[in-house]
């Protein structure tokens, strides 16, 4: 196989669902409902499973390799039985095999991101919520208040500075991982990645409708966008809903469409075609509601 061509893995665990990969050596592992690892990315097996929790969702795993860490470490959120608090989760492991319990972090939110500068390893989630560690094991809350408090999908470090993104455009740069500071990107689009391209030198973040931004520097931002969006073929609109038994109630819409054809008629002789006496006519059909409308004009013989 190759970048070209795709094939479909064989996966032999319960996840319905996958949010992360990272790779490290002959190493592959994935995130979502569980951890599953591969060594060569046909065969997937269970790595890590959560029992007893009643929701689990692993937003993000990384490859780390710090001074005082080497390993794999995932984050997410879990919620146990018989409670309606999520918890936000960090696993570590050595070898992507064998993984600690889940750490102990103070935090209802849950967690999407890693990144670290080669000492400090920070993790970034919902309501701007930062976690750093020197270790993989005692987890620090650098969290900073603010008057908004977005969601952060995604951090990277790369040419001296932790630059992370999420909802809103939001862009938090730092370069100690304990004070942050809020950048200008641009856009309002949800941010859900971000990466460095060392070819260009450049932070290059993506996110929602088609929203691609780069910086050289984490601090000014320009729109790197390409794609452009068609224009819908169908506006479907209900009718007005002024009665009824309540907003579940279903409500009659309509497609409406032009089309202009040029119809041409042919004469018929003795059962033959008559091509000398040749009519062709203009018509315009309305779709609506899957009523046909005709109308003829500029009849004129050819």
């Amino acid at each position: 196989y190759d970048i070209t061509n795709y094939d479909v893995s064989a996966i032999s665990a319960d996840t319905p669902y996958l949010n992360s990969v990272t790779h490290n050596n002959d190493l592959w592992l994935a995130a979502g409902k569980n951890i599953i690892v591969s060594t060569n990315l046909y065969h997937w097996n269970l790595s890590y499973e959560f029992a007893g929790y009643y929701a689990v969702e692993l937003y993000g795993i990384s490859y780390v390799d710090s001074t005082n860490f080497d390993g794999y470490i995932s984050v997410g959120y879990y919620k146990q039985y018989q409670s309606s608090d999520n918890v936000g989760v960090i696993l570590t492991s050595l070898d992507g095999y064998t993984w600690q319990n889940p750490a102990t972090v103070s935090t209802p939110y849950a967690l999407h991101g890693i990144a670290s500068n080669g000492t400090d390893i920070v993790v970034v989630g919902e309501n701007s919520t930062r976690f750093m560690t020197l270790n993989g094991i005692n987890w620090t809350d650098v969290s900073q208040a603010g008057t908004s408090n977005p969601t952060l999908m995604d951090i990277v470090y790369a040419n001296g500075l932790f630059v992370a993104v999420g909802s809103n455009g939001e862009i938090q740069t730092s370069s100690d991982s304990v004070t942050w500071t809020t950048q200008v990107s641009g856009t309002i689009e949800t941010l859900n990645g971000i990466t460095w391209n060392a070819d260009t030198e450049e932070f290059v973040a993506v996110g929602n409708n088609n929203t691609i931004i780069k910086s050289s520097d984490g601090i000014t931002w320009e729109s790197i966008s390409l794609f452009v969006t068609e224009p819908s073929a169908y506006d479907v609109k209900g009718d007005t809903f002024t009665a009824g038994y309540g907003p579940e109630e279903l409500v009659p819409g309509q497609v409406i469409d032009s089309l202009q054809m040029n119809v041409f008629t042919v004469d018929v002789v003795d059962g033959q075609p008559d091509y000398g006496n040749v009519i062709a006519y203009k018509i315009f059909t309305d779709y609506k509601l899957n009523t046909q409308y005709y109308r003829l004009s500029d009849a004129s013989t050819t």
